[in-house]
């Protein structure tokens, strides 16, 4: 499968049969570097107990074209229900997302991802005030400022909706912030502020004062959530 598409590709063809949506740009918490400097994490998942997979998520700039890329990429098991409620064999939750940013506003995305049997493939590129591309095959465009669902920035949670890289639609959401925590990393204990996320898009995100996510959690067919924590960075 072809992951990475050329920025050329990405913008022909992309003009006709196209949907807008406009998402308020979030203000800044100030708690936190803007952009948080270059950094890799690896994260280990687990859910009730057992292993549950990996996540990697990159954050890199390039000095020369002046963009910073977010990578993320993740391999997870998500617990199941069989109808009669009984747990099954977890479903295999696989993506792979690169977002291009320049001046604070995202200008790319590019996706495959693959939940059990159903696969999913993004891509976008900004054309003028619009991110203009195709899901699964059909044109689509996001408007106004977006921010994604990979977490990778400490405002996700005040953004009123966020871009699902799986499927490249909007997610309204509403975040809660909780009680500051102790999380144990692959480097020490941490102290990071939960966000609770709520609406379209369940989710638990964990900021260090640096602004890195350390921690996330996700829900599950189940009803049981699998979370994972950072273990590396570099």
């Amino acid at each position: 499968m072809e992951i990475l598409t050329t920025r050329r590709s990405l913008l022909a063809g992309f003009v006709a049969g196209l949907t807008a949506v406009r998402v308020a740009r979030p203000q800044s918490s100030g708690a936190s570097p803007v952009f948080p400097a270059d950094y890799s994490l690896r994260f280990t998942a687990e859910s009730a107990g057992q292993a549950a997979g990996d996540h990697r998520l990159t954050v890199q700039r390039n000095g020369r074209s002046g963009y910073l890329t977010v990578r993320s990429e993740s391999r997870l098991l998500l617990p199941d229900r069989a109808r009669s409620g009984d747990l099954t064999a977890p479903l295999a939750f696989e993506h792979f997302a690169e977002e291009t940013w320049a001046s604070g506003w995202l200008q790319g995305l590019v996706s495959d991802s693959r939940i059990g049997p159903r696969r999913h493939q993004v891509r976008a590129w900004r054309q003028g005030r619009a991110l203009r591309g195709v899901r699964d095959g059909q044109a689509f465009a996001l408007s106004g400022y977006l921010m994604t669902a990979s977490g990778w920035h400490r405002d996700t949670p005040l953004a009123d909706g966020l871009v699902d890289a799986v499927d490249g639609k909007i997610k309204r959401i509403h975040g809660l912030k909780r009680a500051s925590e102790q999380i144990q990393t692959g480097w020490g204990s941490v102290d990071a502020t939960r966000w609770t996320l709520v609406g379209e898009l369940d989710r638990e995100l964990w900021y260090d004062a640096e602004g890195r996510l350390i921690r996330f959690a996700l829900p599950a067919p189940s009803g049981i959530a699998v979370t994972a924590t950072a273990q590396q960075i570099h």
